[in-house]
């Protein structure tokens, strides 16, 4: 049998799974071909037939010029009538189940199996559309090695990575699973940074959490003195900032000044200061400056007073913030 087109042709696959024949020399569109079939092979005479259910064609492969699966660049073909039909069964057709019987749907597909493997789904770059739900009875496996479309948001696969998502939501009011599998760790991070760490065994790392605690009563003057309160870690932390506050300001004299230790030693390098007639130290003229960020798990922590002004404050409250570590 002759081939089908006497001229240098460029076959190319269209996104939509189509199959398009032009003219290498002129660039004029030829023809189009579905990308099912029911028989592709190798004839003796080095041409290649095609069936399809809507017939036959035979290529000569040295009347293919190029070859292109779009969006990739166009590949030119030097090889034989083995290789064309090797490459034509590989990336631009795929065989029709059934031959002869109008079979096309995924099921019976599939139960002949393809040739990928009777358990997989080889669409060969053809997209796999209105598709509302995927089961699995075990681990979903998606191995992209560009990127996932979803509805417009492209979420890049490259390496294994998820990047370019910024939404994940379910509906039907079910929840969302994020598991590390085997004893490997979830991580969230920003800007190439760790914020928070779920181990396997279940520890939350870089929570932020904040503890609170009142250093006096609520009525008694203030007086300078070591150890004005004693408590323990309940776990570790970074710390990230430390805070007084008072109940009632002192009006005038020295500045108030605490400081905060960690078993026995200071881990402020510039004490916590409250200026005269102000209740905060947030609103300090020299904000403290923290010299041991990372308080251990039980770790004994004592406040001291260090100086006071006209002896009127009252009520002094310690805050510390940061994140679990």
């Amino acid at each position: 049998m002759y081939a089908s087109f006497k001229f240098l042709i460029n076959i190319v696959k269209q996104t939509n799974g189509n199959v398009f024949i032009y003219n290498a020399n002129t660039g004029d569109y030829v023809k189009s071909l579905t990308a099912e079939y029911v028989e592709l092979i190798c004839n003796d005479n080095g041409i290649v037939k095609l069936v399809q259910e809507a017939g036959a064609e035979y290529f000569d492969p040295s009347l293919i010029k190029n070859t292109q699966v779009l969006p990739a660049a166009a590949v030119p073909f030097t090889g034989n009538c083995s290789d064309l039909s090797q490459l034509l069964a590989t990336d631009f057709f795929f065989e029709l189940a059934g031959s002869g019987g109008g079979c096309c749907d995924l099921d019976s597909v599939l139960t002949i199996g393809n040739s990928a493997g009777g358990n997989n789904i080889d669409l060969n770059g053809n997209k796999l559309v209105n598709v509302t739900e995927i089961n699995s009875t075990g681990d979903l496996i998606l191995n992209p090695v560009g990127s996932i479309d979803c509805n417009g948001k492209t979420i890049n696969m490259t390496g294994g990575e998820i990047h370019n998502c910024d939404l994940i939501h379910s509906q039907n009011n079910t929840d969302i699973v994020i598991e590390g599998k085997g004893t490997g760790d979830i991580v969230l991070t920003t800007n190439n940074n760790s914020r928070l760490k779920i181990t396997d065994t279940g520890v939350f790392i870089g929570l932020p959490e904040a503890i609170q605690l009142a250093a006096s009563d609520e009525t008694t003057a203030l007086t300078t003195g070591t150890g004005k309160v004693t408590f323990r870690m309940p776990f570790a932390m970074t710390l990230q900032s430390v805070r007084a506050s008072l109940t009632t300001a002192q009006t005038s004299g020295s500045i108030f000044t605490v400081d905060i230790n960690e078993s026995g030693s200071s881990i402020l390098s510039t004490k916590l200061t409250i200026d005269n007639t102000e209740k905060t130290s947030v609103t300090a003229a020299t904000p403290a400056v923290i010299s041991d960020l990372s308080l251990a798990d039980d770790a004994e922590i004592t406040i001291d007073i260090d100086q006071i002004g006209d002896g009127t404050a009252k009520g002094l409250k310690i805050t510390l913030n940061g994140t679990r570590a």
